[in-house]
This record gives C-alpha cells, sequence and structure tokens, in this order.
C-alpha cells in the first residue's frame, strides 16, 4: 500500500484505541513515540537506508568533555540565574557564516531580544564553535547524567504495568500489520517505552529544577517532536509559560508530528504556537486548534539568504540535496550523471550536497563518490544558499532545500524512489519533474522553465511578522485564531 494512505488509517488507530491517553507512571508513552514509530514504518515501506549517526568518543576525547562541562560557566544554568523574556531551545546543528557558527533558524530571534538565553543540546556530543548566539546554554550534563543513571537504574514495574502496556502495544502491531503490511516487533517497542520512561523521569527532574531559574515569559523551539523538547512543552504547560515552535522544514500532510487526531483528550507534548512559512504549511497540519495556534509568518533566515546570495551570472552547477535516508540511491545517481555529462562533453559540474548526519560516514556508505569527480560539501561551512546561487538545477527527493531552491529558479528533478507524498505538490504544479535516470535529467535540462511564485511557500517581510508575533505572544497573550 503507498505510504500516502497509512497515515490516515495510523490516526484512525490512534483514535479508535484512544492512544494519546495511554501512560504509565504519568508517562503518556505513546504520544512520546508515535513520530518514531510512524518514521519507521514508512522507512521499511520505502526501504530507506540510515538516518542518523552514533557518536564515538575516544578515552581523551571524553576526559576533555567532562572537565568542559564540570568547569565551564556555559554548562551551568545558575550563571544565567534571572529573568528572561524569551528562552530559545535552538537546532543544535549551526551553518559557518563569517567565521563564525550561526543557529539560522534562532539566532535573527536571539538578536533581537537582547535578554534571551539560547539552549543548546549536544549534536553528536559536540557544539559547533565560534557560536554567533550571544548569551548561550549548554545542556550536556543532562546527557552525561541521564546516560549514566539510566545505565544503573533497574526499573521494577508491577506485572499489571507491563501486561497493560504489552497488552496495548500487540493490539497496535496487528492493527498497523493490517494496514501496511509491516511487522513491528511489540516487545521492541516495549524495551523502548521503558527506557524512555527513565529518560523521561531524569529529563523531568533536570528541567523542573531549569526552568524556574531562568523565569522565561515565553519559550521558543525547534523541532517540538525531540524527545527533550517534548518533556519541556509537558513542564510548561503546568507552569502556564506559552510555547511557540518555529517550522524547520517540512510540515505537511504526512508528517505525522503535525498530524492528529482530534478528539477529546489532553495533548501533553504540543507547543501553544506554530509559527509557519506560509499558508501553504499552515494548511496542510491537522493538528488540535483549540490546543495549537497557527501563525504564517515566513522564513527570516530564508529571505536574508536570498538577499545576500543572489544568483550568479554564470551557473553550471547540479546541485544534489541528499540525506542518510536516501543517500545511496541519489549519490549513485550522481555518479551516472556525472559520467553521462563526461560522456557527452557537457560542461556541467555536479555537486552534492550531503545531510549533515553524513558528514562523518559518507565515505564509507558511498564509496563511489571518491574517484567520481562529483565536489562533495561534507561540512557546515558553505552556505547552501551559495550553492544554490552557482547553480542551474538541483536533484533530491523530499528535501525542504528543494522549495527552497526554488527560489533560485532552479530547474528542479525529484529522484522517484518514495516519499513522493511530500513533494508531490511540486510535481503537480510542474515545479519538479519526476526522474528514474541520469538519461532523465539530462533529457528535462533541455525542458521549459516554469514561473515560480515564491510566496507560496514563503510568506514575505518574515523577519518583522515573526518577531512581531512573539511580542505579541509575550505582551498580549496572542490569539492567532483571532
Amino acid at each position: 500500500m503507498p505510504s500516502n494512505h497509512i497515515i490516515e488509517d495510523y490516526i484512525k488507530m490512534e483514535k479508535e484505541l484512544d492512544l494519546y491517553s495511554k501512560s504509565f507512571r504519568g508517562f503518556y508513552y505513546w504520544q512520546y513515540i508515535r513520530e518514531e514509530t510512524y518514521t519507521s514504518i514508512i522507512s521499511k515501506i520505502n526501504n530507506d537506508g540510515v538516518s542518523f549517526n552514533k557518536t564515538h568518543f575516544n578515552s581523551l576525547e571524553l576526559f576533555k568533555n567532562i572537565a568542559r562541562i564540570i568547569f565551564s560557566k556555559k554548562y551551568s544554568i545558575k550563571n544565567y540565574k534571572g529573568s528572561k523574556s524569551v528562552l530559545i531551545f535552538c537546532h543544535p546543528r549551526r551553518i559557518l557564516e563569517n567565521g563564525k557558527y550561526v543557529s539560522q533558524y534562532t539566532d535573527p530571534i536571539a538578536n533581537i531580544f537582547d535578554d534571551s538565553l539560547t539552549c543548546e543540546h549536544p549534536n553528536e556530543g559536540c557544539h559547533y564553535v565560534p557560536c554567533e548566539t550571544k548569551n548561550i546554554f549548554y545542556t550536556d550534563r543532562l546527557f552525561y547524567i541521564r546516560s549514566i543513571i539510566s545505565k544503573l537504574w533497574r526499573l521494577k514495574l508491577t506485572d499489571s504495568e507491563i501486561g497493560d502496556i504489552r497488552d496495548t502495544l500487540y493490539i497496535i502491531s496487528k492493527r498497523i500489520k493490517n494496514f501496511s503490511n509491516v511487522v513491528i516487533n511489540p516487545d521492541s517497542i516495549l524495551s523502548k517505552v521503558f527506557h524512555l520512561y527513565k529518560y523521561y523521569v531524569i529529563t523531568k527532574k533536570y528541567f523542573k529544577n531549569m526552568l524556574p531559574i531562568v523565569k522565561a515569559k515565553v519559550i521558543i523551539e525547534v523541532v517540538y517532536y525531540r524527545f527533550e523538547n517534548m518533556v519541556v512543552n509537558e513542564l510548561l504547560h503546568e507552569m502556564k509559560v506559552p510555547i511557540i515552535e518555529l517550522q524547520h522544514g517540512l510540515t505537511g500532510r504526512y508528517h505525522v508530528a503535525y498530524n492528529w487526531a482530534i478528539y477529546d483528550c489532553e495533548y501533553k507534548i504540543l507547543p501553544d504556537y506554530i509559527l509557519c512559512f506560509s499558508d501553504f504549511w499552515k494548511n496542510q497540519m491537522r493538528l488540535p486548534l483549540k490546543t495549537v495556534k497557527v501563525l504564517s509568518t515566513g522564513f527570516p533566515y530564508y529571505e536574508e539568504s536570498i538577499r545576500k546570495y543572489p544568483t550568479c551570472e554564470k551557473r553550471n552547477a547540479i546541485i544534489f540535496i541528499s540525506s542518510g535516508t536516501i543517500g545511496e540511491k541519489l549519490s549513485r545517481l550522481a555518479v551516472s550523471l556525472q559520467n553521462l555529462l563526461i560522456k557527452a562533453k557537457v560542461n556541467y559540474s555536479i555537486v552534492y550536497k550531503l545531510h549533515p548526519g553524513e558528514y562523518s560516514t559518507w565515505q564509507e556508505s558511498y564509496p563511489w563518490l571518491l574517484e567520481s569527480g562529483v565536489m562533495v560539501v561534507d561540512n557546515a561551512d558553505v552556505s547552501i544558499y551559495k550553492l544554490f546561487s552557482k547553480s542551474i538545477a538541483q536533484v533530491g527527493v523530499y528535501s525542504t532545500a528543494l522549495f527552497e531552491g526554488l527560489g533560485y529558479n532552479l530547474k528542479t528533478f525529484i529522484l522517484n524512489i518514495g516519499h513522493l507524498e511530500h513533494v508531490q505538490v511540486l510535481i503537480d504544479s510542474r515545479y519538479a519533474i519526476l526522474v528514474n535516470s541520469a538519461e532523465d535529467i539530462m533529457f528535462g535540462m533541455d525542458s521549459d522553465s516554469i514561473d515560480y511564485d515564491t510566496n507560496l511557500f514563503w510568506k514575505e517581510n518574515a523577519k518583522e511578522s515573526t518577531i512581531n508575533a512573539i511580542r505579541n505572544i509575550v505582551n498580549l497573550g496572542f490569539d492567532c485564531n483571532a
């Protein structure tokens, strides 16, 4: 069954089984695992690759990291005691600009609110330095403490508690098998639930101590469905502090984190507000509007970057936009196209832009790129907008960057290997061409370009709109539905 039908059955299952209310010892476990479970089903349907890296430290690196979190003031929240207008949980991945690493989603906001504090979780155990963010606090102590305690903690649950959870997961696994033909192991999910429960207790205690020290009037976050952010959201609902999520990627009809069953239940982990790129994205979401209010405010960094990196006069690059889930097939396509171009003596260069999760492992995962002549971008030092400005075409599968590349009027090709539901609008509008081979791309390069209305996906005056929305929420308790 095509994956674009799965989400309807998945949400229907959640409502009929009342999964959002499933909990033990105050832990609403299904709300915490629903996105990961759905994503694993879709990955099996599309036969995806691995989408993340594991962090490995040698003994010296581990010692240095522990020393840093003990002695550096950036790792102690007590050094930031006092009321803040805005507390920001940024995306830990950054990009290099003018010698400093920038958090593209939240730095434009942090720079406006002088008394803001940005919290950054470690990215693969590290942080990008030097960073642009002025007031920044690192949460590494939580991750080290949690890792140690969870390993030592022998969780003891009653037979009744274990039985109730196991019975629910077995019913879920049968329903999923019926509507998707995907087999999931309920015992594996049960182990995951118990593991997350320990993380939940430790993480909640950490933030329960930390948040009152900062006394923020509003919290801004990126990726609300990150585990730490979900725990924070649950706490903030109890504290009556408003939560704003900034859109960071695709939020369409088939992204389960932005599509929930609507019924009379308690939504523990959702933000209060979502500020999205445009009405197009807003209208794709299915959220409980009594719980979450959605505003279209634009993407400030995108708008600034389009101005900063205008289109070059001479463009001859074709940029491939990768990610771990589809990287093997896409990278092979890039090499095939490179060989075709050489054979045809066509003066296009191939640029392969890796996802940050692929930086450290691409040479092992995609060895065919090494001697191919394809230019591989494997760091955050080059802005993707700068690459767009020098490109004439882009190739990808379902990345948000494809929508951003359209701002440069790039000829756009979608590789037909699944996940089409996320980019079907581009194909239907003829903004993109669906391809199966390098030959299809060569043929498509001669096709006519399509005029693109940037306002469809990106609201104008993004920075002003975003800042005004935040100020209204802080000062007036702003109602997005008013």
